[in-house]
């Protein structure tokens, strides 16, 4: 029998063993970093994994992390920027949590805390035990951010024309590969089609939902810690949230999967978030404009044993913030333990003290304002208990630069 599937990963009482620190050792040198380029312009080719790309792009979509106690992520989910101040997800992933347990990670921005309570659609009703329907109902949810963010543009809500049947979408998260990995904290993008829900779809209408049926090869599906994110319709805007799916195994060809529309709750984000139709965040460039362009570097071979890499990317003139994010992960991201730093152009060989690393479980962040140009570099290392477990083992470099007005 098919059961609802709640893409939510919660993993607790973690034993975490480490060896030594990565960045005492003398880094290898990696694969360069492209040149920096705005999202318009760029082309993202990687292996299909869960039928979709690793992405820099979409800047507004975060990674939403729940902390454990020894810093390590015990429960993900995704979401999207839909104001300055708000961040849009599931209801499922905050329901009855504290939110100011949780962060929200950004490629171009780093980590924000979150104000409790969360605040949730007046009509969420949780699935029941054993359901075999589409459920939650009115799976949404926003979280407002304890200091607005600055740089992002807010991805644009539906609200007024649902999106119809044969509208070419785009989903977009941070979760696993596969139900049977947790290997959360790379962003990945992936082509759907919006289908018809009713008699398809247990217990979903096409006025609350938005539905495809999952075939490996040919289109894409959410998997665990992908909830929250954003269905991204063909006219840019974000029309719902990842929910679940109907699977024998969740994430597999076959599975029934479906989004919550976001038309049916127009009135509540308006009444709710009064800045949630911001143009832009802050005066300054956006993430992904001409004027704050981003690289990324994806590396698939390599072994989580502590040893650090040295990538290097070139910082152009006139640069005002030079914002850098990494994430790893393998069959276990709770496991992993890293360490990133910066050199500049006339300080390689030592790490540039500007960059002060936020790192929360697998993922990392840093800025460092007034960068020099000129040819940088920055050093990563993963490490965990068991390195050969952990294989294939993925990492994600994100770069983005941010000119100051003329």
């Amino acid at each position: 029998m098919a059961k609802t599937r709640l893409l939510v990963p919660i993993i607790v009482n973690l034993g975490l063993v480490f060896a030594a620190a990565a960045q005492e050792l003398k880094p290898q040198i990696g694969e360069p970093m492209p040149p920096f380029r705005n999202a318009a312009a760029s082309t993202e080719a990687f292996s299909s994994i869960v039928g979709g790309t690793v992405t820099k792009d979409f800047p507004g979509v975060g990674a939403l992390v729940q902390i454990g106690p020894t810093n390590q992520v015990v429960n993900a989910c995704t979401g999207t920027l839909v104001g300055c101040r708000w961040f849009l997800t599931a209801g499922h992933c905050v329901a009855q949590q504290n939110a100011e347990t949780f962060k929200i990670f950004f490629h171009s921005a780093g980590f924000f805390d979150v104000k409790n309570p969360p605040l949730l659609a007046p009509e969420y009703k949780p699935c029941a035990n054993d359901e075999v329907t589409a459920c939650p109902r009115a799976d949404v949810a926003l979280l407002e951010l304890v200091h607005p963010i600055v740089g992002i543009k807010p991805l644009p809500i539906t609200r007024n024309n649902p999106v119809p049947p044969g509208d070419t979408g785009t989903i977009v998260g941070f979760g696993t590969t596969s139900s049977s990995r947790a290997d959360f904290g790379i962003k990945r993008r992936g082509a759907v089609t919006a289908g018809t829900c009713k008699g398809s779809v247990v217990g979903a209408d096409d006025q609350g939902w938005l539905c495809w049926k999952f075939l490996s090869g040919k289109n894409a599906t959410n998997c665990s810690a992908d909830s929250g994110g954003p269905y991204v319709a063909s006219n840019g805007a974000a029309a719902g949230v990842t929910s679940g799916d109907l699977s024998k195994v969740a994430c597999t060809s076959g599975a029934l999967v479906f989004d919550t529309r976001l038309t049916n709750h127009s009135s509540w984000f308006n009444k709710t978030a009064s800045d949630i139709k911001s143009a832009a965040c802050g005066e300054g460039p956006q993430a992904g404009e001409p004027s704050a362009p981003s690289t990324q570097l994806v590396i698939d071979n390599y072994k989580p044993d502590g040893a650090p890499y040295s990538h290097t990317f070139t910082v152009d003139e006139g640069v005002s913030s030079l914002n850098v994010s990494a994430a790893g992960t393998g069959a276990h991201f709770y496991n992993v333990h890293m360490s990133l730093s910066l050199g500049s152009p006339t300080k390689q060989d030592q790490p540039d003290q500007r960059c002060k690393p936020d790192i929360v479980g697998n993922l990392a962040y840093c800025a460092v304002e007034s960068p020099e140009p000129g040819q940088w570099q920055i050093v990563v290392s993963f490490n965990t208990s068991d390195p050969s477990a952990e294989m294939p083992f993925i990492y994600q470099i994100v770069a983005s630069e941010y000119f100051a007005r003329k």
